[in-house]
C-alpha cells in the first residue's frame, strides 16, 4: 500500500503503474510499491495518463500534454493547448497521441502538433484509441466521432445518446456505453 493522494486515473507499465492524482501530481510506482518519481505538470495534472514505449503521457490543467520519460520522470516534450486537458491523452499504436481541451488535438510521438479540431469539443466520457491510428471521441452534445491520426473524420453519430464510456477490442470492435444502460457494438 502506498499513499499518493486521491487517484483519478492510472496506466500500467512493464514494472508497475503510473497514476494521476486530484492533488495535481503524476506518480510512477514500481511493482513493489516504491515511488519511482513524482511530477507536477504546469497548473497541475488534468485529464488522464497513458503509457507507450517507455513514455508516460499526461494532461495538464495549465494546458497541454506532457511526454515523460518512464525511468526518470523527466519531461521529454510538452505541447500546449489553449485550455486544460479534460480528456486523454490516448495513444494509438501508430504513436499518435490524442488529447481533448478546447479542441481535439493530434500530436506525433516526437511532440509535433499534427492537427487540432476546435469544432469537436471533448465530452466527459473521454477519448479511446482505436485500430492502428484513430480515436473515438465521446464528444459534447451526445456526439460520437471517430477521427484518424491526421485529423480526418471517419464517421460521426448522435444515435447513441449520452455516452458514459467506451472500449475497443483488438479485433477492431468499438463498444459504447450510455447513460440509459445500453451498450452499442460498432465495427
Amino acid at each position: 500500500r502506498v499513499s499518493v493522494g486521491p487517484v483519478t486515473t492510472a496506466a500500467t507499465t512493464p514494472d508497475g503503474v503510473v497514476v494521476g492524482t486530484s492533488r495535481g501530481t503524476v506518480v510512477a510506482l514500481a511493482s513493489d510499491g516504491a515511488v519511482v518519481w513524482m511530477l507536477t505538470p504546469d497548473g497541475g495534472f488534468s485529464g488522464s495518463v497513458a503509457y507507450a514505449d517507455d513514455v508516460v503521457y499526461a494532461g495538464s490543467a495549465g494546458g497541454g500534454v506532457y511526454a515523460i520519460d518512464l525511468r526518470t520522470g523527466n519531461p521529454i516534450w510538452h505541447v500546449n493547448s489553449a485550455h486544460a486537458v479534460t480528456t486523454g491523452p490516448a495513444v494509438a499504436p501508430s504513436g499518435t497521441i490524442f488529447a481533448g481541451a478546447d479542441a481535439i488535438y493530434g500530436v506525433s510521438a516526437d511532440g509535433q502538433l499534427r492537427w487540432k479540431d476546435p469544432a469537436l469539443k471533448p465530452g466527459e466520457a473521454g477519448l479511446f484509441a482505436l485500430g492502428y491510428d484513430s480515436v473515438f471521441d465521446a464528444a459534447m452534445g451526445d456526439l460520437g466521432a471517430v477521427l484518424t491520426g491526421d485529423g480526418k473524420y471517419v464517421w460521426t453519430s448522435r444515435s447513441f445518446g449520452k455516452i458514459t464510456t467506451a472500449a475497443s477490442s483488438a479485433s477492431g470492435m468499438l463498444y459504447v456505453g450510455t447513460s440509459t444502460g445500453r451498450i452499442f457494438a460498432v465495427r
